[in-house]
């Protein structure tokens, strides 16, 4: 081949390396989620997303929580809105986007769940093609990319469950990888546990997982194997730990930084005290939204509890039997069963 026609053939190789089926998909799925991303969505939340991205433009982070007024979250997506207000600050207009309806603060706060939809699909990709044929991943990365309720979620309705849920599948990951090879096992493991304690630093709705990843050392019959295991898991623990106290000192500089991190999350549970908000889970089946998790309960005129009560005893229930059925089996897809088990209990 001569010289003229290797240059010739270069680029049109180079272009074929990057485009993929899967960047075809994502890329579908980024274009359909850019059409709604100028909608108004879910008012409260999307207007609460903009004042607090404002108040970190203007405000350092530690000043966050005694400026923004009402604010219900822990600090994880508060880091990322930081950032985001950072951005938003350098964009041409934005300064005069509130004479506008702050159409470009809205596009801005979207960003990240829109982003993380297509991250949470590129790791669906990587985890399917573990156990399966590329086809399979692929149709397993467009039924999240193009699912029309996870587009309608991040990027018309303005919610960000895709980013504190994507964090919990990219720990699922990191730990389905820590066995492919020995000598990562103690990193992998370790970005697991800081990628599952940032997802509950921004949500704590996925906390049950992490008995599925304290249960990891011993899902295993080898002696050598366990003792590994309960290595990575010590140093990933520990790391996180220490990453929720930067991130709280951050935020709140003082010495009773984990007293002040629990405080937020007894704050935001005292702010939603009820069985539930808006999601369509069993107890929507039986009662209409925003009944009190203090209802009480009974049985044959017999009074049983409460909601909260049963509510919290199920949760546990289920999360026992699932982690007892993982260490039992001691494979990757019981792993990974059950984090969905897990997930689908907590809903």
């Amino acid at each position: 081949m001569s010289a003229s026609a290797r240059a010739s053939f270069a680029p049109e190789t180079a272009a074929r390396s990057w485009f993929t089926p899967l960047t075809a998909i994502l890329g579908a799925g980024l274009l359909l989620r850019l059409l709604f991303i100028g909608s108004q969505g879910f008012h409260n939340d999307v207007s609460a997303f903009e004042s607090w991205t404002l108040t970190l433009r203007d405000n350092a982070p530690w000043n966050f929580y005694g400026k923004a007024g009402f604010s219900d979250y822990p600090p994880g997506y508060f880091v990322v809105l930081w950032v985001l207000a950072k951005i938003y600050a350098l964009i041409p207009g934005s300064a005069n986007d509130a004479a506008h309806g702050f159409a470009i603060l809205r596009t801005v706060v979207k960003l990240p769940a829109i982003a993380m939809d297509l991250i949470n699909a590129s790791v669906v990709y990587a985890i399917v093609r573990r156990y399966a044929a590329q086809n399979i991943a692929l149709l397993a990365a467009a039924l999240l990319a193009l699912n029309p309720a996870a587009i309608y979620v991040s990027a018309y309705w303005g919610q960000v469950d895709s980013v504190s849920w994507g964090f919990v599948l990219i720990a699922l990951w990191c730990v389905l990888r820590a066995g492919d090879d020995p000598q990562k096992t103690v990193s992998r493991v370790t970005w697991a546990w800081l990628a599952f304690a940032f997802s509950l630093l921004i949500k704590p709705q996925a906390a049950t997982i992490g008995v599925l990843f304290l249960a990891y050392p011993f899902a295993t019959g080898d002696p050598g194997v366990r003792a590994l295991r309960l290595k990575a898991t010590g140093i990933g623990i520990a790391a996180s730990l220490a990453m929720a106290g930067l991130t709280g000192l951050l935020f709140h500089p003082a010495a009773d930084v984990f007293g002040w991190l629990f405080g937020r999350y007894a704050f935001g549970s005292g702010v939603y005290v009820y069985n539930t908000v808006n999601a369509f889970n069993l107890y929507a089946i039986r009662q209409e939204f925003w009944q009190p998790d203090s209802t009480p309960l009974s049985f044959f005129g017999i009074p049983v509890g409460s909601l909260s009560v049963w509510g919290i005893a199920l949760v546990a229930a289920a999360t026992l039997l699932i982690v007892g059925r993982y260490v039992q089996r001691r494979d990757d897809r019981a792993l990974l069963e059950g984090a969905m088990l897990c997930a689908l209990a907590f809903f």
